[in-house]
């Protein structure tokens, strides 16, 4: 069998930049984006020693839902994803992306919370 591994990260606007000017907004997202292709670099990298067929993108919008679609799209057998393991009131409010694939996936999901230092 072969193993896909899929490196997506989220561009997602927030309310705070409907108040930037045009410019900034621009120059924020050019940033932000340029910092999540480099670590897309870097994890491309860390994983190229293993037989995985490598796929990466930025994404704008909604990291669950845009998670939940291509796992659909692809007909993913398994979901893998990192949670940060907050409970309670931080959860509630920050909410959770892992918590909600594992919730609406039509195919198993394993979490895992990485040990950063090491991990990532």
């Amino acid at each position: 069998f072969q193993v896909h591994l899929v490196l997506r990260f989220f561009l997602k606007p927030t309310y705070i930049l409907a108040h930037m000017p045009t410019e900034e907004q621009f120059h924020l997202f050019v940033q932000h984006e340029n910092l999540l292709k480099e670590y897309l670099r870097k994890y491309e990298e860390r994983f190229k020693k293993y037989d995985f067929v490598i796929h990466k993108a930025i994404k704008n919008g909604t990291a669950y839902q845009e998670i939940l679609d291509y796992a659909e799209e692809i007909g993913a057998e398994l979901i893998i994803i990192p949670t940060h393991g907050r409970t309670g009131l931080p959860s509630f409010i920050l909410g959770s992306v892992a918590l909600k694939v594992v919730k609406m996936a039509k195919c198993p999901v394993l979490t895992f919370k990485p040990n950063f230092k090491e991990d990532f």
